[in-house]
């Protein structure tokens, strides 16, 4: 792309949409638009401004995305459900070229050019960590608790180093895969430099301020991918604690050793429970099932119901009439908790009961230690639904 010019930007960019442009900002009201553009004497006006500094920033800003490669990308941000699903292909096609586009979006869509900013940014930076955590993990990074507690885990680790009074976390999302993106921007260090007091062309002073540093993270959900960027090894590892523990619901950081409930062979209506002749079973039942369903929105379905008539494949039936009822396909249904019951047969005289528990993923439980808890996770990891974390995969300096 060629060098910004302020007069180029200006004979590119539609009269209404400059116009419209400086109204916003309250500038240039006394400014005389006429029929035609005086490109000049516009130019001239700016630069005569208090401060032309933040005009000339955006207008090169506007300018970077004035092409058919950033056009597109906004298009296509616009399309997450974080805007609303916007489609404004057709009527940015009635703009004349795409500085006429870009200029549109910045006035009528500002928080959609924003998060493609940042988003751009994140893509062109080298030095993430990756990590695997596995696929279809819930995040709802639109909760602000969630973002909260996560920002306070960020600051907390930073506040060492003299840094991280405060830590916003800002959340974006994009589909086609889902990809859940977390900004976490803690307070930096204080920061000296030199400049000219305001009310003076040859006094220099020292001033300080606390810039703002990032810490970036990208969950991809459809290949269970976590990337993260920070500015040291150490503090890569740190906050990928941070973000297992605050926003994917790990207990702990999962590794090669840690064991997880993979519900996924739930959804399916013909899995049947196998038994273990060690531990002899009247009945195993699934009472309840916590279903999200079209992965990537949320829809949230939880079914219960308990044995009628003797059968106790009530909640296996109705998950197949709400398949039907929703035209959801199977790979698109993830299983986000289940309760379950066994009622086991007396071993050697000995009594052991019946126990009704919940399990959710990742590490969700509500068993306990005793005999019978012991007994029902040998049976989930006999059925494959208490197993051992696919090991934790990192490369380092991917981009």
């Amino acid at each position: 792309m060629a060098n910004y010019y302020l007069k180029d930007f200006l004979t590119l960019k539609p009269k209404d949409l400059l116009q419209l442009y400086f109204g916003n900002k309250g500038l240039l009201m006394d400014f005389a638009w006429g029929q035609e553009l005086i490109v000049d004497d516009l130019a001239e006006a700016i630069l005569a401004l208090t401060d032309p500094a933040l005009v000339q920033y955006e207008f090169r800003t506007i300018y970077k995305w004035a092409n058919e490669g950033g056009i597109a990308a906004l298009i296509d941000e616009a399309r997450s459900p974080l805007h609303g699903s916007l489609e404004l292909g057709e009527k940015l096609g009635e703009l004349e070229n795409e500085h006429a586009r870009a200029m549109y979006m910045w006035l009528n869509h500002d928080d959609v050019f924003s998060h493609a900013i940042d988003l751009r940014e994140w893509e062109s930076r080298r030095g993430k960590n990756h990590y695997y955590v596995g696929p279809g993990i819930p995040c709802d990074g639109e909760d602000e608790q969630v973002r909260q507690k996560l920002g306070a885990t960020v600051a907390e680790y930073f506040k060492r180093q003299s840094k991280g009074k405060k830590c916003k976390v800002e959340y974006y999302m994009r589909t086609n895969p889902d990809r859940h993106y977390f900004f976490a921007n803690p307070e930096d260090s204080v920061k000296g430099f030199r400049k000219y007091r305001d009310d003076s062309e040859d006094v220099i002073i020292r001033a300080a301020y606390r810039p703002i540093f990032q810490v970036i993270f990208e969950y991809n959900a459809e290949d269970g991918d976590l990337a993260v960027h920070a500015r040291s090894k150490k503090a890569k590892d740190k906050m990928f604690e941070a973000m297992c523990t605050e926003v994917l619901g790990f207990k702990e950081p999962p590794n090669a050793a840690t064991e997880v409930f993979d519900l996924s062979c739930l959804k399916d209506g013909k899995f049947r429970f196998a038994e273990d002749p060690e531990m002899p079973v009247e009945s195993i039942t699934l009472k309840m099932v916590m279903l999200n369903l079209n992965k990537g929105t949320d829809q949230r379905i939880t079914l219960e119901a308990s044995p009628h008539k003797g059968d106790n494949r009530q909640v296996e039936g109705m998950m197949q009439k709400t398949y039907l009822a929703h035209g959801v396909k199977l790979e698109d249904v993830f299983v986000r908790k289940a309760k379950i019951e066994i009622k086991f047969k007396p071993v050697n005289m000995h009594k052991v009961g019946r126990i009704t528990f919940t399990v959710g993923y990742p590490q969700y439980s509500d068993l306990s230690d005793d005999e019978k808890s012991e007994m029902a996770r040998r049976y989930l990891r006999k059925w494959g639904i208490l197993v051992k974390h696919k090991a934790m995969s990192e490369s380092t300096n991917v981009a």
